[in-house]
């Protein structure tokens, strides 16, 4: 995901009896993903996760090397 300008976030307001909703959405999208309204608010993270990891191993014959010992 990359930032730009303008934003793609646009800021709603949805009003019905005595509730209100306010938050954040995107053009098109029928719901407001991140807000709030008089009860309750909710949001999201980035949620970027790790799923490698990179070491070196050090390998003679049919052994490895494990802290300073083959």
């Amino acid at each position: 995901m990359t930032t730009g300008i303008p934003s793609m976030w646009t800021m709603t307001n949805m009003t019905y009896d005595t509730n209100s909703i306010q938050g954040g959405s995107w053009p098109g999208v029928p719901l407001i993903l991140i807000g709030r309204s008089n009860h309750l608010s909710w949001g999201s993270t980035a949620s970027m996760t790790d799923v490698s990891d990179l070491f070196k191993e050090n390998v003679k014959g049919n052994q490895y090397l494990v802290d300073g010992e083959w």
